[in-house]
């Protein structure tokens, strides 16, 4: 016998269906909170958003803002970006020099145009 919507709320089908009861899932923690006096502003809470070039990258909730790892060139450079793209700097962005990988918090410098020296810590 196939149900139709109608006939799983008949109780001459053996309706009503009983509610599952919803879970709930608290909110998820932010890896790292962003703050300052800046322009543009992105402050706010970064979450990981995907894997570049094999780093962990961090995206602002609800904005196209991130937070990810470059390293490369001779001799070797490694620095954190917080830009409007993973992987490329357009625009108004800041960016962090490392001596090697580590977490990407701290203070950033300003570049194209940004204003300000955010600080990333953790969430």
């Amino acid at each position: 016998m196939v149900r139709t919507a109608a006939s799983i709320f008949s109780p001459d089908e053996g309706g009503p269906l009983k509610r599952r009861k919803r879970t709930r899932y608290p909110a998820p923690t932010p890896y790292f909170v962003l703050t300052g006096a800046i322009t543009p502003d992105v402050t706010g809470s970064y979450f990981e958003a995907g894997v570049y070039d094999g780093k962990p990258y961090y995206k602002l909730k609800d904005q196209n803002w991130f937070i990810w790892y470059w390293s490369g060139g001779e001799p070797a450079q490694y620095f954190w970006y917080i830009t409007t793209e993973v992987g490329a700097a357009p625009g108004a962005y800041w960016y962090k020099f490392k001596a090697y990988y580590e977490p990407p918090t701290g203070y950033y410098q300003p570049s194209g145009g940004a204003i300000g020296m955010p600080t990333v810590a953790a969430g």
